[in-house]
């Protein structure tokens, strides 16, 4: 299994401009960014693939022409309005059934001196799709990539044409929005994981992609959960677990943010699928720094995360 944020994958169209260059010279640098994600989706070899930022499906679906991916079972794009990032589940098993979890939770947001509620929408769907894994058996898995940190527009607080907020407070409030979209999302996301163990008590459950934050985040410890801090120790076996725990600590990050090493892209997966578990991998050798070795906005070959990979071990002839 691996999940893998390609990076804004979309071929830049003729009728808008890429960061001021020509189009053919936006075209020329996308395909560089394609065939450089394209290598790094052959060598993950994964049998249940997630990938986040899918931009486009034609564009999609071109990338892995010629792979192993382009046979597999493939989980629909949500066409919603106000969607452009989408996570997709690929899958060498089929898939047996999926659903888009959309939002649930409402959620308002009222400034003291404003008095006017601002809803909090987050517009990624969960993607939920259940997989026969041979050897295993029927296997859910919860593909999401939850909101960034990057502060979210608050209402009747205007910026600069160039992204400049008029205070550090206004600055600050849309960071905040930001955290009650993860922590919204995580929550929902935890209900589901519940919902499947209401279900099925010894359920198998993957939950994996771009989770914005680092196994000690609030988010992170929502999805998790925490039976000790639930003071229930009847639900120790609901809780799921970090694979990239098994990953030497210096080796434990998916991306690099202005020098320092993070890990934000992650593999949960329940109390069932431990017997299953022999490794996990995260192919970061050649991860760099986006934001530090040129100006932002400047369009690399390479994404700037690195894909995570689960290695679950079958009885021997179940492939």
């Amino acid at each position: 299994m691996a999940t893998f944020n390609l990076q804004n994958l979309e071929r830049p169209k003729k009728t808008s401009p890429c960061d001021e260059e020509s189009w053919r010279a936006c075209t020329e640098a996308y395909e560089r960014h394609a065939e450089a994600v394209r290598s790094a989706l052959v060598r993950t070899h994964a049998d249940v693939l997630a990938v986040q930022e899918v931009m486009d499906n034609g564009d999609f679906k071109a990338l892995i022409e010629g792979t192993e991916y382009a046979s597999f079972a493939r989980s629909p794009i949500d066409r919603s309005p106000g969607i452009e990032r989408q996570q997709v589940i690929l899958s060498r098993f089929g898939i047996r059934k999926v659903h888009l979890h959309r939002q649930e939770t409402k959620v308002s947001w009222v400034h003291a001196n404003r008095g006017v509620a601002q809803a909090v929408h987050w517009n990624r769907p969960i993607v939920e799709a259940t997989v026969d894994l041979p050897g295993i058996g029927p296997t859910a898995f919860l593909a999401l990539h939850l909101k960034s940190k990057r502060p979210s527009e608050v209402h009747h607080i205007g910026r600069s044409p160039s992204g400049v907020w008029p205070s550090l407070a206004s600055h600050a409030e849309g960071s905040v929005l930001s955290a009650l979209k993860r922590i919204g999302q995580a929550l929902e996301v935890r209900r589901r994981v519940d919902g499947i163990f209401a279900a099925h008590r010894s359920a198998r459950i993957v939950v994996l992609g771009d989770f914005n934050d680092s196994l000690d985040s609030v988010p992170l410890d929502i999805i998790r959960g925490d039976y000790v801090g639930a003071r229930n120790p009847a639900l120790w076996d609901q809780e799921l677990y970090p694979v990239e725990l098994s990953v030497p600590k210096e080796k434990q990050y998916t991306l690099i943010h202005s020098g320092t090493p993070v890990m934000i892209d992650h593999i949960l997966i329940s109390r069932a699928l431990l017997e299953h578990f022999h490794s996990a991998t995260i192919l970061n050798e050649t991860l760099r720094d986006h934001l530090a070795i040129a100006p932002y906005g400047a369009y690399f070959p390479d994404s700037d995360h690195a894909p995570v990979i689960m290695d679950l071990a079958v009885p021997d002839g179940a492939r």
